[in-house]
């Protein structure tokens, strides 16, 4: 039961933690888009594709279903951007931590929706 308990207390911290560098990222987005580092196409297919938006994974399908546009096109769009964020410092020290804390999906084969 303890074991249980302290599992529980972890995944907790750990869900707050996810929480604010989801907050963080997307603050850091909503920065770069204001500076003219990315356009807000490339924060929207950022923030989709790496649930930091809000929480749900989107397939390279489903974005391009929304924005018109062929899934290799997201994924261009979706490498050019993150290639322009991690030039910044902040931007990728917080989104390496985050992807070293996130879960991947419950869904195929365990793996995250920007590896198929």
């Amino acid at each position: 039961m303890h074991r249980e308990k302290r599992e529980s207390q972890e995944q907790r911290v750990t869900n707050v933690e996810i929480a604010e560098l989801r907050q963080t990222l997307q603050h850091l987005l909503v920065e770069a888009t204001q500076q003219g580092r990315i356009s807000q196409r490339e924060a929207f297919v950022v923030g989709a594709r790496m649930a930091i938006a809000d929480g749900t994974w989107q397939t390279l399908r489903d974005i391009a279903q929304a924005l018109a546009v062929r899934r290799e096109r997201v994924r261009q769009i979706q490498n050019r951007a993150l290639w322009k964020l991690c030039q910044q410092t902040a931007f990728a020290a917080a989104f390496h931590t985050y992807l070293k804390r996130i879960s991947p999906p419950k869904a195929r084969h365990q793996k995250p929706p920007w590896l198929h």
